[in-house]
């Protein structure tokens, strides 16, 4: 093959290329204007990828002047119009996709948050909560609050306007449930950061010094926010970051005392918000509950007797 006949050949690739993509070129600006190949030139209204836009100037007395790109009559259709309509297609496009992973995100955020109605305070950073019917336990995640309730320990400082102010913020009222990364603790309580309708009851607590950050990983989404407003709250010595507290003397853990009748053995037991709970021998906490009559406290000869008399018993019986 001489030197002419190899540069013929080259030139006939080339022109065959340029064929297919020419062909190419036509069948998707057919399938992109498709819906315009019915409208008239001279109709009002113009469509591109079967959305409508605005009417574009003609070129003319109206004119149809053909597209160089879609090879469809367009009344005045430029290369800079075109142009435009496509930066106003791949930005809806764009919407579309960040609305779709907007999507997904709330369905996720739906696996993981619930609501109840809060029936119980328990302390300041424990509450009671009716779920579609049942009532679970909740601890708040994140803050811990002075105990009152616990069976070993004596009621420490601020802890009784702890549970006052948690029962103030939630008892009653529908509260939103948010789970971190662990469903329940070791006591089977489900572990949440609870919401009555923007506010965030853990956050609020802390902010107002009724409760310390207490972090626990894996459950540290919020760890910072919190500790951002606790030292907020240590800077204007409010709740528990106050004078108050400084010269705290915890009253002593009472003395045990064994039931008057070894047949009414039952324990009612009065918490810090008030709920009158008792306790059978056969209950997990009964060895530590301990029983003071003078704050209205008593014993029981039977499940029945106590419930008659407006008791309850106690949840990890």
């Amino acid at each position: 093959m001489n030197f002419r006949m190899f540069s013929a050949f080259i030139a006939g690739v080339a022109v065959c290329l340029l064929g297919f993509a020419w062909l190419g070129h036509g069948q998707s600006s057919h399938i992109v204007t498709s819906s315009v190949d019915r409208i008239p030139a001279s109709s009002a209204t113009t469509y591109y990828a079967g959305t409508p836009s605005q009417p574009s100037p003609t070129s003319g007395e109206g004119e149809a002047t053909p597209s160089p790109t879609l090879g469809v009559s367009r009344p005045g259709r430029t290369a800079q119009d075109l142009s435009r309509t496509f930066r106003v297609s791949e930005e809806k496009v764009r919407q579309v996709d960040s609305f779709s992973m907007k999507g997904w995100g709330e369905v996720e955020a739906a696996t993981t948050t619930i609501q109840g109605e809060v029936v119980s305070v328990v302390d300041g950073d424990t509450i009671d909560v009716r779920i579609a019917g049942k009532v679970e336990r909740v601890r708040y995640i994140g803050i811990d609050t002075p105990e009152t309730v616990h069976p070993s320990k004596p009621v420490q400082c601020f802890g009784r306007e702890a549970s006052a102010k948690n029962k103030e913020l939630v008892f009653g009222k529908t509260v939103t449930l948010v789970r971190d990364v662990t469903d329940r603790d070791k006591y089977g309580r489900l572990l949440r950061y609870v919401y009555v309708g923007d506010t965030m009851i853990n956050e609020a607590l802390v902010r107002g010094g009724y409760a310390s950050v207490y972090t626990y990983p894996p459950d540290v989404r919020y760890d910072a926010r919190f500790r951002e407003v606790q030292q907020l709250a240590r800077e204007e010595s409010v709740g528990l970051w106050g004078d108050v507290c400084r010269s705290y003397v915890p009253p002593s853990v009472p003395v045990p005392v064994s039931a008057p009748d070894p047949h009414c053995a039952i324990k009612g037991n009065i918490s810090a918000s008030g709920d009158k709970i008792f306790h059978s021998p056969s209950c997990k906490s009964y060895e530590k509950t301990t029983i003071n009559t003078d704050q209205g406290e008593r014993w029981f000869c039977s499940e029945q007797e106590a419930i008659d008399t407006g008791w309850r018993k106690a949840l990890n019986c």
